[in-house]
């Protein structure tokens, strides 16, 4: 974990792009001065019109089902839905996590992922921030957004003997930033309604 500061941005650069061997690093402190830190599903409820992409699972299927046969595909992909429609869906998944919910599981979860709401969204631009990384700017190719609900990941590869492969864990706070090295696999569990940005280099 390494803290952002501010005077000296030069430091972050140097600690996450001249490791001898490239680790994932959690930044804190990177996002102090974002609009966005505030934003709640209410907050964006404003913009609920907006038809958003998403993502779809039926009973738990994900996005290896795209190369299923369509009777046995329990997976949707790019499929345009008013954001209030996705926002509905998020909050429900959340209040089935309840310990007092009569339905704890549903056959639907809808999120978006691998796409950039805030450039359907304008109004939502001036609420984030480009990564302090003057160095590799040049070199930005691509901004995705994640927003969904709890419950969802990406699963683990279906491979003999993957899931005994040591690794390296972190529950990652609001307003933290996770810098990942190139080709460096990952896992990502959401534990509650959360909204991401990524941006990736090349």
């Amino acid at each position: 974990m390494v803290a952002f500061d501010p005077v000296q941005p030069h430091l972050l650069e140097q600690h996450l792009l001249q490791q001898a061997v490239p680790l994932p690093v959690v930044v804190t402190g990177a996002m102090h001065d974002w609009p966005a830190r505030s934003w709640s599903v209410q907050h964006l409820q404003q913009f609920g019109f907006r038809i958003v992409p998403v993502e779809i699972s039926h009973n738990g299927g994900d996005y290896r089902d795209l190369h299923a046969p369509a009777s046995d595909r329990h997976f949707e992909a790019d499929v345009g839905v008013p954001l209030a429609l996705l926002l509905e869906s998020m909050q429900a998944a959340k209040e089935r996590q309840s310990p007092f919910a009569k339905e704890k599981q549903s056959p639907v979860l809808l999120y978006a992922a691998q796409v950039d709401l805030i450039s359907l969204i304008p109004e939502l631009e001036s609420g984030i921030r480009t990564p302090p990384l003057s160095a590799i700017s040049d070199r930005l190719y691509k901004r995705n957004t994640w927003l969904g609900p709890p419950g969802t990941s990406k699963e683990y590869p279906d491979f003999p003997g993957f899931s005994e492969v040591p690794y390296l864990e972190h529950h990652l706070q609001p307003g933290e930033m996770l810098f990942i090295p190139k080709k460096y696999w990952h896992f990502i569990q959401a534990l509650d309604i959360s909204w991401s940005v990524s941006y990736w280099w090349t």
